[in-house]
């Protein structure tokens, strides 16, 4: 049986990018009770439910889902990571679970190779991907979790679904399957991990989602309590890096430096403590009394990276538009949503257009910055880039006289 707790405190940090599994996790034990929870409520009612783990861009949500796979596993749990492919379609989901392998024959057709369940149900040897689909989800995610005390299924970057089912029979579709896990339809304990931006509550109401904050099933990620940064930094100094001081105060002051950084952000953490623990490794973890200046730009030069990736694909003249608005904000770095639309409307390249044309090219843009996590929506209807220091980038690399 489930435990809701166990092992807290152990666990994984994220990789230099801001997707996958990670190492050195401390903190998050109220997210830790809270999935354990309900993977304990799943397994003692036979049945399934769906948590949300939504946050801005390297909040750790990847980190998160990788860990808490690990942790289920140790519980008994069968634990797949799935795609948004695998709540419509049986194939990927046979494929994501490696309960089947794609296949080429000697015709060129692809086939797919049932070396466990499906082959006593399905016939011996290979199967046409057609025939497979014949299988309804509900009957492989039965057979996925026989001999097993449930099914984990994680599935990162939700705030993306609808894009990545692509005709309305697929969306009908992937939407029943959802709720029949939310439902707990399944007659088995099935439960969806799912995690993504600040607005991926909505993306699941496209599919008929919702009533998550009444059941406890959405998880709110922010910054790192102080305590579980610190213990994350010391972490990379002295298992990673080897940090050898006999004097504890050097040690002390390189996790403030670093923290004094990284704000408790996750994403920042790997950027700064990553670059201490390679400069210490490198020297054998012989720790002089202060930070390296070379090592404090490393982190900048890693962070400055991430940033950079988040706005690529958003025009230099809308980056330019949106610093200055934030800019405008002062203190607050509130935006109101008509305020930024009439900024992008303004731009140079959008006076050739009509007022309609250059509303929807306005609003496509800013739908773009929702997206990609540039920008959340408050509580209360205004819009906030959610990390402070990279609003501070975005005013002092793009809002210039």
């Amino acid at each position: 049986m489930w435990k809701a707790g166990d092992e807290s405190g152990s666990g994984a940090f994220l990789a230099i990018d801001d997707l996958g599994p990670a190492e050195h996790w401390h903190g998050r034990e109220r997210e830790w009770h809270t999935v354990g929870t309900r993977l304990q409520k799943a397994e003692h009612d036979g049945k399934g439910t769906i948590v949300l783990v939504r946050g801005a861009p390297g909040a750790g949500k990847s980190a998160l889902l990788h860990e808490f796979g690990k942790r289920a596993e140790k519980a008994n749990w069968r634990v797949v990571r799935i795609t948004g492919r695998a709540l419509y379609d049986p194939v990927t989901l046979a494929l994501n679970a490696k309960t089947a392998q794609a296949t080429t024959r000697f015709t060129g057709k692809i086939g797919i190779g049932l070396p466990g369940f499906l082959k006593g149900q399905y016939g011996k040897g290979r199967l046409s991907m057609r025939l497979l689909q014949t299988a309804p989800i509900e009957r492989i995610v039965a057979r996925l979790s026989k001999g097993h005390a449930g099914l984990l299924l994680l599935l990162d970057e939700v705030q993306a679904l609808a894009d990545r089912v692509p005709t309305n029979a697929a969306r009908a579709h992937a939407g029943e399957t959802l709720e029949s896990i939310h439902e707990g339809k399944l007659g088995v304990p099935v439960v969806l991990l799912a995690a993504g931006l600040d607005h991926s509550m909505a993306e699941l109401e496209k599919f008929g989602i919702s009533r998550l904050m009444q059941r406890g099933g959405l998880i709110n990620l922010g910054r790192m309590s102080k305590c579980a940064e610190h213990h994350v930094i010391r972490d990379w100094l002295v298992a990673k890096g080897g940090a050898v001081s006999v004097d504890p105060i050097s040690l002390e002051h390189w996790i403030e430096t670093v923290a004094h950084e990284t704000e408790g952000w996750p994403q920042h953490v790997i950027c700064y403590a990553s670059s201490a623990a390679e400069w210490l490794s490198r020297r054998n973890g012989d720790m002089p009394t202060g930070v390296p200046a070379e090592v404090l730009e490393a982190g900048r030069q890693a962070k400055v990276s991430y940033y950079n990736r988040r706005v690529q694909g958003m025009d230099r003249t809308y980056r330019v538009a949106l610093s200055r608005e934030v800019a405008a904000t002062g203190a607050t770095g509130n935006l109101s949503k008509d305020a930024v639309l009439d900024a992008f409307k303004a731009v140079p390249r959008l006076k050739a257009l009509d007022d309609s044309s250059r509303l929807d090219t306005a609003s496509k843009v800013f739908d773009l910055t929702v997206a990609k996590g540039i920008v959340r929506e408050r509580d209360d209807g205004l819009y906030q880039i959610p990390i402070p220091s990279m609003r501070q980038w975005l005013v002092s690399t793009y809002c210039t006289p």
